[in-house]
């Protein structure tokens, strides 16, 4: 927005396209931006992404709620900011190449991002996607090396990178 003398007000407004819906405990909650704005769902849109999630997606560090801020500040311009870290944002966008079509990723503030892979096992990969790409490799290794050995797991997490862990029925 722009204020100019003599009497001119310049607006400018710029749609946000909605990259992913939030679905909490089965009710589609907001949309999230590509980067990592959330907005309220209105009227109709195909996102390609859909998570289930059991909570709130992970705030940006140091967020802090505009709603919170004390009325003293409230005469200071609040620019917005994202509500959602943008690093988050892109990891899911990201994964949109390796889950199956028309599978929803999975979220849970303990065991992070997953999804249910194609042959019935929960995949995880952690709330900390900062080595997303590792993760992603790492999984692949082991969903090879699992099934060479005709193993059929019910979870695979590689939530930590040295760490990683699966479970047979």
């Amino acid at each position: 927005m722009r204020v100019e003398l003599p009497a001119n007000l310049t607006i400018s407004i710029q749609e946000r396209i909605p990259a992913i819906t939030w679905i909490i405990d089965g009710e589609a909650t907001t949309w999230v931006d590509d980067e990592g704005f959330t907005f309220p769902i209105r009227g109709e849109a195909t996102i390609p992404l859909k998570v289930m999630a059991n909570g709130d997606p992970p705030k940006p560090l140091g967020y802090v709620d505009p709603a919170s801020e004390p009325a003293e500040k409230a005469e200071t311009p609040i620019l917005p900011t994202p509500s959602v870290d943008s690093q988050f944002v892109a990891s899911v966008l990201k994964l949109r190449g390796y889950i199956p079509t028309g599978t929803a990723l999975l979220y849970d503030p303990e065991n992070g991002l997953g999804w249910t892979d194609a042959q019935g096992w929960q995949v995880y990969l952690g709330t900390d996607i900062s080595q997303i790409d590792v993760k992603l490799a790492e999984y692949q290794q082991i969903v090879t090396a699992l099934l060479e050995r005709n193993l059929q797991p019910s979870l695979i997490s590689v939530e930590y990178i040295h760490a990683p862990y699966y479970r047979l029925e």
